[in-house]
């Protein structure tokens, strides 16, 4: 894994400091794009707060540096009201794990997770990948690619 630039990390600090400031834009925001910003599980915990606490509805993360305890902080959301729609966790260094913790979550929430409708997760080191997703689709209708 490559490190993260200082300006990188600046970047993901500063975003999280203008959300937390109360920017009425940052409130209102209903896309947040963090591709490729190597973002690392840690980065997560404070985009989690951003998505529990404002409109968003669409977070892109992918090609970054993520694994299963990242996936569970963004999946974690799903428990909670918001108006999250599509997750996309693409080219990260997801595992089975990922779906296991998705699949306890979709057991646990059911319809509280109504405004999903898409998490992609291709590209990443899922070994049942298929076995397990057939076991979260029954529990829901949301389009999960793997």
């Amino acid at each position: 894994m490559k490190s993260r630039s200082k300006i990188e990390n600046e970047f993901i600090n500063s975003f999280y400091k203008m959300y937390s400031e109360k920017s009425s834009k940052f409130k209102n925001l209903k896309t947040i794009d963090l591709k490729g910003l190597q973002l690392v599980d840690n980065d997560i915990c404070k985009l989690t707060l951003i998505i529990n606490n404002s409109k968003v509805n669409e977070v892109f993360l992918q090609n970054n540096y993520l694994t299963d305890k990242g996936s569970a902080y963004i999946f974690n959301c799903l428990q909670k009201e918001n108006k999250l729609k599509n997750i996309y966790l693409d080219n990260n260094a997801l595992n089975d794990g990922s779906l296991k913790y998705l699949k306890e979550v979709f057991k646990k929430s059911g319809s509280k997770s109504v405004n999903l409708k898409v998490i992609s997760m291709t590209n990443n080191a899922f070994d049942n990948g298929k076995e397990l997703l057939k076991e979260i689709k029954k529990l829901t209708k949301i389009l999960i690619y793997i």
